[in-house]
């Protein structure tokens, strides 16, 4: 017989009670005798049990699980009930952040206290009968243990007086159970039984309590019927996660596998390069996986790849994120608020990005009044149009294939679902952009993702007062798919987004002098991540048909990928770009030759054959880590008239260098005046 038998898993036991409880194993083979080899237990509400037999070589059995502070941790230990283990006391032990004993009789990782639970005082055990299966056991101790903080925990159970034994070890009490287990039963009892030492007559293996069986299935059922609806909760004393099952028809990643406290993530697809960029000199790294999900934390996030994980890099990378390598295909991570990572076990190709939205609040319903509602599904009504005091709502589990023509006062896109452009070739979507706002005043778009834009995503051109908030763009479908461009644009607010493009991220334009205020100004980009794969993160400038471009602030921002120039400012047109200011921005360098370009220009996009004007410009407290490469920062005026005039540089820091007068990244060319860099004592 094998020295020991693990069943991970929900297992036919009821414990303490005289109602029977159904389970489904899962079973593993290997040792589990350290922290290292611990069997991996998703979901540590969920009634699980492990079995062992205690030897000199298998001392000690462990579970790991990841949890929220204030997670309530039941667990249990007991013994077959067989003559000579009669005075077998194993102990059990929970390991893990915030617990304040020290561990005396098993070597945990390293910053990790204990719970000690021992059994020898136990003179007396529980006996129960386990009827499902047939066997007897003895129950030792049962606790439940409040887990002080949010992390990475361990059970344990060995024997202090090194006795060995067999021994079962249970975490957690809630029930699920599958159809596919009523098949599985018998060999699951054929092991369970063996493992107690109950003998078989005749080979026959009866499932007893058949009935009582079904009605624990269909509980069960209904049960994960309610964890798959359009808005599944997991609610912990901390923190409160909701998911939303992807629409039948919609093709997944076969790549990730995602939970989120337990709960399964649905993981979809974005494309890179369609025709006609496909199999040309560029490469986005293939396509790439995106997945959603609402929380307030700190929540545990569980992610399962079959790519190895082993050189797995997370982007940004924030102090309140701590991932955790559980094996070579298995990441766990503790979000202590809502994120916008990007996962990347090998760089850009075919990364995972993860978006932990914040919850929705005051969602609108159907039948709402000026209400255009998109409940789940795959839906293709290729052109959308709203006026004044209208919202457009795309639930979670909605993927809308249309594009979006908004135009008129008081108009909300909102929801959790994904508005999908993918379907149409470069530059040929029905309406021109995936949300095209125009001559519009207080719009608001927030909470959607946008996929595979066929040309510019989202434009406000002649519009004021106008907000993107958590809005997820997964694009490099195609070129010329800016992320954002406030065009000839008042008062525009763009905060906690997360844009992966092939083109620039966030272009400020000057399209036309048609409305009455044809200036891009007043304009805020804030607590994003941005990725662009082929061009500029920021380009101001270019086509510059409007008197002044100014009061701009791009601020706290990460970019973690980009390949042209990341801050191009370039007017032209006689066009006037000041008081601008970047602050707070962290950028991740590839090896890229330029970092900044301050120039006045004339190029093909200008009607008017003339160079524009630069004053006032401040870059404060930006940083640029991993390979910089050049990093060049070029200041240069056109001529007399059209110069760069009025630039502070503080706290710039390439590489852990400071940028500061006669740096070798510099290059400062003629017509720049007032030029300054400052480094403040930290």
């Amino acid at each position: 017989m094998r020295k020991s038998i693990i069943l991970s898993g929900l297992l036919f036991l009821a414990v303490l009670c005289s109602t029977a409880q159904a389970h489904r194993p899962i079973f593993s083979e290997k040792a589990a005798t350290s922290p290292e080899t611990a069997v991996l237990v998703a979901e540590p509400a969920v009634s699980q049990v492990i079995y062992h037999e205690m030897t000199e070589k298998t001392p000690q059995i462990w579970l790991a699980f990841d949890a929220n502070e204030g997670f309530e941790l039941f667990i249990q230990i007991g013994v077959p009930a067989l003559d000579r283990l009669k005075s077998f006391r194993p102990a059990m032990m929970v390991v893990g952040p915030g617990l304040t004993e020290e561990p005396l009789q098993v070597a945990v990782p390293k910053g990790m206290g204990v719970k000690d639970l021992p059994t020898d005082n136990v003179k007396e055990p529980r006996f129960f009968h386990e009827h499902f299966t047939g066997t007897d056991s003895w129950i030792l101790r049962s606790e439940t243990v409040v887990l002080p903080a949010t992390g990475r925990y361990y059970v344990v159970a060995y024997a202090p007086s090194k006795q060995t034994g067999k021994l079962w070890l249970s975490v957690g009490k809630q029930e699920v159970f599958q159809a596919a287990d009523l098949v599985q039963f018998g060999e699951w009892k054929k092991r369970i039984r063996r493992f107690h030492e109950v003998q078989e007559q005749g080979g026959v293996v009866t499932i007893p309590f058949l009935s009582e069986l079904a009605g624990l299935f269909e509980a069960g059922r209904k049960s994960a019927l309610n964890r798959k609806n359009a808005d599944p909760c997991e609610t912990t004393s901390r923190g409160k996660v909701v998911t939303y099952s992807a629409p039948p028809g919609e093709v997944l990643s076969a790549d990730y596998e995602v939970q989120a406290a337990g709960q399964k993530v649905d993981v979809y697809l974005a494309r890179v390069l369609d025709p006609p960029f496909a199999g040309k000199q560029w490469d986005h790294g293939g396509s790439y996986s995106f997945a959603n999900f609402d929380m307030s934390g700190p929540v545990v996030v569980q992610i399962v790849s079959k790519r190895s994980l082993r050189n797995v890099v997370v982007r940004p990378q924030y102090p309140g994120v701590q991932p955790t390598l559980l094996d070579d295909h298995t990441l766990s991570l503790t979000l202590d608020q809502p994120r916008k990572l990007s996962v990347e076990p090998d760089g850009k190709k075919g990364p995972l990005l993860l978006f932990a939205n914040p919850l929705e609040t005051n969602a609108p319903k159907p039948g709402d009044e000026g209400v255009i509602y998109f409940s789940p599904g795959v839906l293709k009504p290729e052109k959308i149009v709203l006026h004044s005091n209208q919202i457009l709502y795309l639930a979670g589990g909605a993927v809308v294939k249309a594009e979006v023509l908004a135009e008129g006062t008081n108009i909300r896109i909102r929801g959790r679902g994904i508005l999908d452009g993918s379907d149409w070739e470069w530059r040929k979507g029905p309406v021109g952009n995936l949300i095209a706002i125009r001559s519009s005043t207080d719009v608001e778009v927030d909470g959607i993702t946008l996929r595979g834009s066929s040309h510019w995503t989202i434009v406000p051109k002649n519009c004021q007062r106008v907000t993107v908030r958590n809005v997820k763009l997964c694009n490099s479908r195609v070129q010329n798919d800016d992320g954002i461009n406030p065009c000839n644009s008042q008062d525009v607010l763009i905060t906690d987004c997360f844009i992966r493009s092939d083109d620039d991220c966030v272009a400020l334009k000057g399209l036309d002098f048609s409305a009455p205020n044809s200036n891009v100004e007043r304009i805020t980009v804030e607590n994003s991540v941005l990725w662009c794969d082929r061009a500029r993160i920021f380009l101001l400038g270019h086509e510059s048909r409007a008197a002044f471009m100014r009061n701009v602030t791009l601020r706290n921002l990460d970019i973690i990928h980009f390949s042209m120039t990341p801050f191009l400012l370039e007017p032209g047109e006689d066009m006037r770009l000041e008081d601008i200011t970047i602050e707070n921005i962290r950028i991740h360098g590839e090896g890229q030759g330029e970092f900044i370009r301050l120039r006045p220009v004339v190029n093909q996009y200008m009607q008017k054959k003339v160079p524009g004007f630069i004053h006032n410009i401040r870059f404060r407290n930006v940083t640029v880590d991993g390979q910089p490469g050049d990093c060049l920062v070029q200041i240069e005026g056109a001529d007399s008239e059209h110069d760069v005039n009025d630039v502070i540089f503080e706290d710039i820091s390439i590489a852990s260098s400071k940028l500061q007068e006669g740096s070798a990244r510099l290059r400062i060319g003629k017509y720049t005046k007032n030029v300054v860099f400052r480094t403040t004592a930290r």
